[in-house]
């Protein structure tokens, strides 16, 4: 009878699955961060059209500038927080294929193995079988063989 599969392939296929899924994380923890950012500058925006209404024009004219800077300064983080984004999904994307290799050979091995199982089983009984006809094909010939000695 044949031993359980056991593929050498295991400890690899298992460290490429931590590899995806700790590059999903990144992209998640990435996504979070450019949502926070758009969340910023739609703050940013209620704040502009808040400070619209405001009577002291220079007062207006210089929160005005300091809401342009800051909305400056997140427009350049959203950008690299995209521009990060990327990259965490380009990892994603390239550790999912290595893993998806590492599985179809895994599955090949397993595949081949099974049908090796499956072929040395039929081969077993195969051989039983012939082994049981041929015991009886003795015990009839031994039968037969009895039976004219005894007439």
């Amino acid at each position: 009878m044949a031993r359980g599969f056991r593929s050498a392939l295991l400890p690899l296929l298992e460290r490429r699955k931590r590899i995806e899924d700790e590059r999903r994380r990144d992209l998640a923890l990435c996504r979070r961060a450019l949502d926070e950012s758009d969340r910023s500058l739609e703050g940013l925006n209620a704040e502009r059209v808040r400070c619209s209404h405001a009577a002291d024009l220079r007062l207006r004219d210089a929160y005005l500038c300091r809401l342009d800077a800051e909305e400056a300064s997140l427009r350049g983080r959203r950008r690299e927080l995209h521009a990060a984004w990327e990259g965490a999904r380009d990892a994603l994307v390239a550790a999912n294929r290595e893993h998806r290799v590492v599985e179809k050979l895994h599955e090949r091995r397993l595949r081949a193995f099974q049908i090796e199982a499956a072929r040395c089983e039929e081969a077993e009984l195969d051989d039983a079988d012939a082994r049981r006809r041929e015991r009886a094909l003795r015990e009839r010939v031994a039968y037969a063989a009895a039976e004219g000695a005894a007439r």
